[in-house]
């Protein structure tokens, strides 16, 4: 309460996502580090996300906690056949109706709110807070739908959805304040769906902090000696093993490899393709 009342008056960013710390995400943690450094120059943050329903050790975390100058407020989610396309389009919609009620009983004259594309449909909850709020927003591009279900062939590029997508897609581009993604192919891509939303594009590559993470001889390096790797060249894939990613090809090289000692493959993960 004291958060709430001490911080009323003032603008404030409003942070919009499904993961967040402690869910292990690369998603939440880049968004954890962002609302962190920008709550210390002294911006007021409000974080409105999901309980852990990801890569996680716990399953829970508290529904609020305040921080100097961050909020972060947890929605309860559900867990309906998480590693199937079809559970995470269910999951993600349901988790945008709830996320929609809190930004209708949140929103405020002068916040800007931050969306990112993650449930796929959460930049449509933010345009559609503007068009009945007047509340700005940005959006953060992680994934391009529907481009992605076209080409993990799930649906046809010319199918009605698709194109019903993409024409909203349009709209949420075009009324944002700013458009960011993470490569310039994603944002030439962009471009072509949507000419209007060039002057307002960005590119901004996902990042590490280099004081939490830093080059270290094999000799001290504690996973190289846990793991055994001291001897070998490794080649080293660490994160979501999604459907979009190649790992094919990886696999390919592993096995035209397998009997050269003095090479190792290294994959640390979770997801589709992890059976594979």
């Amino acid at each position: 309460m004291r958060w709430r009342a001490s911080r009323s008056s003032f603008s404030r960013v409003t942070v919009v996502s499904q993961f967040f710390p402690p869910d292990y995400a690369a998603t939440g943690q880049l968004l954890d580090d962002l609302t962190s450094r920008l709550a210390a120059r002294g911006l007021q943050m409000q974080v409105l996300t999901g309980q852990p329903a990801y890569a996680y050790s716990q399953d829970s975390a508290p529904a609020i906690s305040f921080e100097p100058n961050r909020c972060i407020r947890r929605t309860s989610v559900t867990r309906l056949w998480p590693q199937q396309i079809r559970g995470r389009a269910v999951n993600g919609v349901l988790f945008c109706l709830r996320i929609s009620l809190r930004l209708l009983r949140y929103a405020r004259r002068g916040d800007l709110l931050l969306c990112t594309s993650e449930p796929p449909y959460l930049p449509l909850v933010g345009w559609l807070l503007y068009k009945l709020t007047r509340t700005p927003y940005l959006v953060l591009v992680y994934d391009l739908y529907p481009d992605v279900l076209a080409e993990l062939g799930v649906l046809p590029s010319d199918h009605w959805l698709m194109r019903l997508w993409r024409r909203l897609n349009r709209c949420v581009y075009a009324d944002a304040q700013e458009v960011i993604v993470l490569s310039e192919p994603m944002a030439e891509r962009l471009r072509r769906h949507c000419p209007a939303v060039a002057d307002r594009l960005h590119v901004i590559p996902s990042w590490a902090d280099p004081a939490e993470i830093q080059p270290l001889a094999k000799s001290s390096n504690w996973f190289v000696s846990r793991h055994g790797l001291e001897h070998s060249f490794t080649v080293l894939y660490s994160g979501n093993q999604g459907r979009c990613h190649d790992l094919v090809t990886l696999l390919g090289a592993a096995l035209l490899l397998k009997d050269e000692p003095s090479f190792q493959f290294l994959f640390i993960g979770k997801g589709p393709q992890h059976q594979r």
